[in-house]
């Protein structure tokens, strides 16, 4: 953590850290595979009831709890593994597959990088993001796309901006550059 908590953030997270084995006994995890995951945001949460005045109307406890459940299920996330079928429609709304998706032209051992690729990006998509990158795979227009979702074009700029630096995150974890 780049922040070091004052004096009186730590006496209040001292005061306060059996909200985090509370929190871990309550949800059945295991103390040695997710403390590290769930004091992180504890502290965070203790830095954030700080600094935004706002949050001081809320029990600090339910503040505490919501980032701790946040971060146990990013972590979850990240540990679950994709199974992605090559018959199942790419988009929810879309008849097209993964196996048609992947060009005819293509040999098999980039079929295989796609769908890697493929099964570690969509996880990682909002719903939205997702929406949108499929209306642009379809060929809709920003402006097209910005009527349809209700929001303005450099909002439909902004989503697919956020998934493609979704994207260059997974190229990178994998060892490849852009």
């Amino acid at each position: 953590m780049s922040y070091r908590l004052s004096s009186s953030e730590r006496e209040f997270a001292e005061e306060h850290h059996n909200l985090v084995y509370a929190f871990l006994k309550k949800k059945g995890l295991e103390i040695n595979e997710y403390y590290d995951v769930v004091i992180f945001a504890y502290l965070t949460a203790v830095r954030r009831y700080f600094i935004n005045k706002n949050l001081m109307q809320y029990n600090f406890s339910t503040i505490a709890w919501r980032a701790m459940e946040s971060a146990v299920y990013k972590e979850k996330r990240k540990k679950s593994p994709i199974l992605i079928s090559l018959d199942e429609p790419l988009f929810r709304d879309s008849e097209i597959t993964f196996i048609d998706s992947l060009g005819q032209e293509d040999n098999f051992d980039e079929k295989i990088v796609y769908l890697d690729l493929a099964r570690k990006v969509m996880p990682l998509l909002s719903k939205k993001q997702s929406r949108t990158l499929k209306n642009k795979a379809d060929g809709y227009k920003y402006r097209d796309m910005s009527q349809k979702e209700g929001i303005s074009i450099s909002g439909i700029a902004s989503r697919l901006r956020r998934a493609r630096m979704k994207l260059k995150l997974v190229l990178i974890e994998g060892g490849k550059s852009i």
